[in-house]
């Protein structure tokens, strides 16, 4: 795993157990009034990485925002929901996020196999954590959709179907699934549902960049297989975190 990604204060929180646990605990007994506020000035002076994203995220956001068909968010490997929250902000922001459904899909039970320096039950947050999370960061659970299961038990065109997320819409994606065997399922799943314009963005691009062959594990393995590949082309990218594709053909 890309040792370079995080900053120092998440660094000591990883390298001390049970601290995260300690502080997000703390996070969530706050009073619904002032816990958005809380939660900004934390990302803005303390645990400032996650803006890392932003830049692959908003470009993410401006592409689909072209399309007239504008469909869902669909994040793939939640954990508490940092990712999401920062989704729907910057959306919100944008004028975007009235017309989209945030949809978060985890096993809620950490990762299913050990890849690299991930290691199976690593990011184990409940169903019910999420939410938490998630509604104490400013998100209306209303516009929010859970989905519990590894990715190749809970990943259908059935459920696809249920959830309203309609084949041939401009979605945007955030896959943040770690490994290959969790990313492959969620391509399968993603094939007959994008529509042009839609984009993909993955979280843990870089995340084997310390292997001699990054592009034969994790995320990037799972892209380069699938047979819509050569359909994208690159949007956006920010070392070490993340890279966004954008289907175009």
């Amino acid at each position: 795993m890309n040792s370079s990604k995080y900053g120092f204060a998440k660094r000591v929180l990883n390298a001390v157990p049970g601290s995260r646990e300690t502080l997000a605990a703390s996070f969530t007994r706050l009073p619904d009034a002032v816990s958005p506020y809380v939660y900004e000035i934390a990302r803005r002076t303390v645990f400032k990485d996650n803006f890392r994203r932003v830049p692959v995220f908003k470009a993410a956001l401006t592409e689909a925002a072209k399309s007239q068909n504008l469909g869902h968010y669909l994040e793939f490997g939640v954990a508490r929901g940092t990712s999401l929250v920062t989704m729907y902000k910057l959306a919100r922001g944008m004028g975007l996020a009235s017309r989209m459904r945030f949809h978060a899909f985890d096993s809620f039970e950490g990762l299913p196999d050990d890849e690299g320096n991930f290691v199976a039950g690593d990011m184990a947050y409940s169903e019910p954590t999420f939410r938490q999370f998630v509604q104490k960061a400013g998100v209306p659970l209303d516009q929010v959709t859970t989905t519990p299961g590894f990715f190749d038990k809970s990943l259908s065109a059935e459920l696809a179907n249920t959830l309203g997320i309609k084949p041939g819409m401009t979605h945007i994606v955030h896959v943040d699934c770690d490994l290959y065997i969790s990313t492959v399922p969620v391509l399968a799943f993603l094939a007959p549902l994008l529509g042009n314009g839609s984009v993909i963005i993955f979280d843990d691009w870089f995340s084997f960049d310390d292997e001699p062959d990054p592009w034969m594990h994790g995320e990037q393995r799972a892209f380069n297989e699938w047979p819509l590949r050569d359909r994208f082309d690159p949007v956006a990218i920010t070392y070490p975190w993340n890279a966004a594709f954008k289907l175009v053909r």
